[in-house]
């Protein structure tokens, strides 16, 4: 298995259209995409969001649950423990690290 890489904080982009787009990069290094030369900010092989579009970039601390969401690399598991974790808070049960870590080691 590979080593899972923990998130601590995750840098937010707010476009105009109230879409939301995360990024593991820092704060600072978004801030230097920004200021480059391009009209562009490229974050993933498959963004490039508008700098006219961007209303607010801001960084946020992650709960222990998100942190171990975010680790995970696969985006289809990733999506599917975002959905059981979803379940549970709907059906209003308990969610803790300890659980989440359960709920992920069905998916593996």
């Amino acid at each position: 298995m590979n080593d899972m890489k923990l998130y601590k904080e995750l840098t937010y982009i707010l476009c105009k259209d109230w879409e939301i787009f995360e990024t593991p990069a820092t704060l600072e290094q978004v801030e230097a995409l920004y200021n480059a030369n391009s009209n562009y900010i490229k974050l993933w092989n498959d963004l490039m969001i508008m700098k006219s579009d961007i209303k607010r970039i801001y960084k946020n601390a992650l709960s222990p649950v998100e942190q171990i969401v975010y680790s995970v690399e696969d985006k289809f598991i990733r999506e599917q423990l975002q959905a059981d974790i979803d379940k549970r808070l709907k059906d209003w049960l308990r969610v803790n690290p300890e659980i989440v870590q359960n709920l992920l080691s069905k998916y593996q």
